[in-house]
């Protein structure tokens, strides 16, 4: 992809728009000005919330480059583009360790037994719903793009139905006869990574010594380098569980609070465009967890991940990761009958990527206060809303 198809100052523009939404949301709606104070209440991680806003509108821009590529070449790639393509894999590796941090360290943390029951039905009041809903859209996406009309017969659809309601964990594969319907929601992949981490939770708890768990790092890494079984993106997981050993030890680290340290973590982050560390892996890793470690340990990166905007819209990052992609989708959609996408140019296409996020960001606080908020409310005592899933 060219970079002027969908260029950064594009990108820029899209996300000030929407973080300023977000800001307006944290000052005149009651609900979210409560939910910002609340961040104070029960246990949080120094900025992790903050940092989850950005990763996952990050998430947005980079398929909302590669939709324009799509559109004129027909093939669903990473954007011809460094920086997009990071804004892709960054997130997800951050993501998993912050998935990874949360619950190594409530295993630690436990001062009786695990009600593991509790636990697996509140992650479920956590995901389903909000998944379910999401699904929801997009079959009638798929509706309206088949022209309500069954394409395949009735048992093959019921079998495709079914793998997308299965929370993420299958496959998922084209519905109704529509090419390419896993576009509609590109971001979901994740969540069997998710699943399959929630399962071995039993497992990690017997493991939650050092020696234990150098052991088991060990065996990961030859089961992802040496017979390849296990995905590279698998490692952030262990860097989240090692970031658990680190900060039970020591919960204050005066040092990491402080700009240098932003700046050399960002410095560290930018190495990932380098060949050899762009792909999922331990060099990757090691490369992001300097941001990760500086946000757990309340590094606002000179004050960002601190403002309201970045709360609300960490606090709502899952309806972000969600939401966008089937908005995406059917955002551009609407804006091929006007003018074919493949057609527009650099100023057009990003005034369509902008009118698309505004809207997934306004249609992500109300997912958020109406759909995610009620159950998390309901669940707290399983499981606080701070020790969500990687995007939450």
């Amino acid at each position: 992809m060219q970079a002027s198809q969908f260029p950064l100052w594009s990108a820029c523009l899209t996300t000030v728009a929407c973080f300023m939404v977000a800001g307006q949301a944290a000052r005149h709606s009651r609900f979210f000005r409560a939910a910002i104070e609340g961040l104070g209440n029960g246990r949080r991680y120094g900025e992790l919330d903050g940092l989850r806003a950005i990763l996952a509108f990050a998430v947005f821009l980079t398929h909302a480059a590669s939709s324009i590529v799509w559109y004129r070449t027909g093939a669903w790639v990473w954007p011809d583009s460094t920086i997009y393509t990071l804004c892709g894999r960054v997130p997800v590796a951050l993501f998993f360790m912050i998935t990874g941090f949360l619950f190594s360290h409530k295993l630690m943390m436990s001062r009786k037994p695990i009600a593991w029951r509790r636990l697996y039905v509140s992650r479920l009041r956590r995901l389903a719903p909000l998944y379910l809903f999401v699904t929801a859209m997009m079959f009638v996406v798929v509706g309206q793009k088949t022209g309500w009309v069954l394409q395949v017969s009735p048992a093959e659809l019921v079998r495709a139905a079914a793998k997308w309601l299965s929370l993420g964990v299958l496959a998922h594969v084209d519905l109704n006869g529509l090419p390419q319907s896993w576009l509609l929601n590109t971001a979901m992949w994740t969540l069997r990574y998710e699943w399959v981490f929630y399962a071995l939770l039993p497992l990690l708890a017997l493991l939650m010594t050092i020696r234990r768990f150098c052991a088991v790092t060990a065996v990961v890494l030859v089961l992802v380098y040496g017979v390849r079984v296990l995905d590279a993106v698998s490692v952030n997981f262990l860097f989240g569980t090692a970031a658990a050993f680190i900060y039970a030890r020591q919960p204050t680290f005066r040092n990491l609070e402080k700009p240098f340290a932003a700046v050399a973590a960002l410095v560290t982050l930018c190495a990932t465009a380098l060949p050899f560390a762009r792909d999922y892996g331990v060099l990757q890793s090691l490369l992001v967890f300097p941001v990760f470690m500086c946000a757990l340990y309340n590094n606002s990166f000179f004050g960002l991940l601190s403002r309201p905007s970045f709360q609300i819209l960490g606090l709502t990052s899952y309806s972000v990761y969600l939401n966008h992609g089937v908005v995406l989708y059917a955002g551009l959609q609407l804006a091929n009958r006007v003018l074919p996408v493949a057609q527009m140019d650099a100023i057009v296409y990003g005034g369509v990527v902008l009118a698309i996020g505004l809207s997934m960001t306004c249609i992500s606080l109300l997912t958020f206060r109406y759909i995610e908020h009620p159950f998390m409310a309901n669940s707290q005592g399983a499981d606080r809303p701070a020790a969500a899933t990687s995007v939450v």
